[in-house]
């Protein structure tokens, strides 16, 4: 979409109502119309949600640029290594510089991008919830997402990187086109189109370009891992590493003072009704870890330790292992400290060694659970093998199979068997055509038809985990799985991940058994109830794994809904 079109979709605004927009808002005015019925709890939660949302926002802390001055004392400091994230030591100007510059990225790069999507979330949630103006899809598009690129290239010019600025205008008008391609469905599915999520695949729309075009990943690594470094190399009680502390302190300082004055109060909690932005937690933690300054040859936490090669010291606490060949110390907690921090820490004494056996397996970057229904035995499993503990570069998957369920034999994919199915959908879309809803559910029930005629008929439940929480919800999942709830289920690794919440499934056998899919939907929703609130998944939603290994993910190039139940629809199933 050009010029042109934004200012034929100003032109068809001025139409409807003369008053420009406001120029905090990425929303265009929208038209008078006739009131439409709603419901009394309707207007209730749009009230609720204005209230919420009034008076969350702090004045702006004014931001002057951070200009580190080479000093003498800083040639005094010994050079720092950083071996993973650096192959060259760094100098002490450049360590102060380094770490100086990539706090500041936070005001230039990723709170930019923050700020635009809470501003577009809660422009479309309060409009979905209006009372009195009802826009179609189309109307939504338009007065909604049309115009963001553009403002947001307005807003940010000078207060951003040229380059940066480019990449993030650029991917603004990538997901304005999704959600254009969905304007022949209703307005919830445009927002969704455009806002994002998270998926099986990984999080899409405006999710992830905060993630991308804030720079949120590499900005937290290099500042964990430079401020670690620093606190293990440089002595605690020398001047010249005072001095270091405290020029990043007030700088951690100002940026956090600026973050959480204009991130919107209702997006930094973190709970199930609130939307969680991507690295907020992980970048606050971060800041508040500089800002408070470090005790350099002080313990640390290795959490980087994945092979313990002794067991447990039958006098002491601390358990000799391996890392990167290196002998290292891990702490262990006897009960007789304090208490940790995180609440969710599964702490069931000392982990088992981790030596290969008949109980585990490690193959096409799956770790495999093979083990008996054995509460410790899973318990082990679980221990070794700890979702945050481990990275893409380690595994694909961590799984747990339920012993009593039928083996599953995996077939060989007959691709050219969807194929004609998906080309009829494509050869609509190439014509330039809308794709109607009659044309995409016969798509989806041949498929569904062609999959359980090659007998292809395993489907998940997808659930998404607040990182903080993925050791201890994953082990109740796969204990709950281990002995019934499904035939097995799966949880990614997510150390150093880029996502703001962890995919886990719960696999169930066949789709095209509702009762065994409710059954499954049934003892997840008990498990969840259980779990401690800010520790509790959102309900989950049910993939075919033929959706998957055909790429119908979110956005897709056939416009298909990825999802084929959803847990409100089958908790209302009464047939089964």
């Amino acid at each position: 979409l050009g010029d042109e079109y934004n200012v034929d979709v100003d032109r068809r605004q001025a139409v409807h109502q003369p008053h420009a927009a406001t120029p905090v808002s990425y929303a265009a005015p929208k038209p008078r119309t006739a009131p439409t019925k709603q419901s009394a709890q309707d207007v209730g939660r749009g009230s609720q949600v204005a209230a919420a949302r009034s008076n969350t926002i702090s004045p702006p802390v004014p931001w002057q640029p951070v200009h580190i001055a080479h000093e003498p004392w800083m040639d005094e400091i010994p050079v720092t290594r950083v071996p993973d994230l650096l192959l060259e030591p760094l100098s002490g100007f450049h360590l102060a510089q380094r770490l100086s510059k990539r706090m500041e990225d936070i005001v230039t790069k990723y709170l930019p991008c923050v700020k635009c999507f809470c501003v577009c979330t809660d422009e479309m949630n309060k409009a979905l919830l209006d009372p009195v103006v009802r826009l179609n899809a189309l109307d939504f598009w338009c007065h909604y997402i049309a115009r963001v690129p553009k403002l947001f290239e307005f807003e940010f010019r000078g207060k951003m990187e040229s380059r940066c600025l480019e990449k993030a205008v650029e991917g603004l008008k990538l997901y304005r086109t999704a959600a254009e391609n969905s304007t022949d469905q209703d307005p919830e599915a445009v927002m969704e189109s455009f806002l994002g999520g998270v998926m099986e695949s990984g999080a899409w729309g405006l999710r992830k370009w905060v993630s991308e075009c804030g720079t949120a990943l590499s900005i937290c690594t290099e500042i964990e891992l430079i401020f670690s470094s620093a606190s293990r190399t440089l002595h605690p009680h020398l001047e010249t590493t005072k001095s270091l502390v405290r020029l990043w302190g007030p700088i951690a300082t100002r940026v956090l003072q600026k973050l959480l004055s204009e991130v919107p109060k209702h997006f930094q909690e973190e709970s199930p009704g609130c939307v969680i932005l991507p690295f907020f937690g992980r970048i606050k933690s971060a800041l508040q870890m500089v800002e408070a300054g470090f005790t350099p040859d002080g313990d640390d936490d290795d959490s980087d330790v994945l092979e313990i090669v002794e067991p447990a010291s039958e006098e002491g606490n601390a358990n000799t292992v391996e890392l990167d060949g290196t002998p290292v110390v891990e702490i262990v907690d006897d009960g007789q400290g304090e208490e940790i921090e995180n609440p969710f820490v599964v702490d069931h004494g000392p982990p088992a060694k981790r030596r290969k056996n008949s109980m585990w397996s490690n193959e096409g970057g799956w770790i495999s659970y093979l083990g008996p229904a054995d509460e410790r035995a899973v318990h082990d499993f679980v221990q070794m093998f700890r979702p945050s503990q481990l990275s893409t570069n380690d595994c694909c998957w961590i799984y747990v199979r339920n012993p009593a369920a039928a083996a599953t034999q995996r077939i060989s994919l007959q691709i050219e068997t969807y194929q004609p199915f998906l080309k009829k959908i494509e050869d609509h879309i190439s014509e330039g055509k809308k794709v109607p809803k009659s044309m995409k559910d016969s798509c989806i029930q041949a498929i569904l038809s062609a999959a359980k005629a090659q007998n292809y008929t395993n489907g998940k439940w997808i659930l998404f985990i607040p990182p903080h929480s993925v050791d201890f919800v994953w082990q109740k999942v796969a204990q709950s799985c281990v002995f019934g709830t499904g035939c097995g289920a799966k949880v990614a690794p997510c150390k150093f991940t880029q996502e703001a919440m962890i995919c886990c499934c719960v696999y169930v056998s066949d789709f095209t058994i509702r009762s065994e899919v409710k059954r499954v939907l049934l003892a997840l929703h008990r498990l969840l109830e259980s779990l401690p609130e800010q520790a509790r998944p959102r309900l989950p939603s049910f993939k075919p794994d033929i959706f998957t290994d055909l790429g119908i993910y979110q956005n897709n190039q056939w416009r298909l809904d990825p999802v084929l139940y959803r847990a409100k629809q089958v908790q209302e199933w009464h047939d089964v």
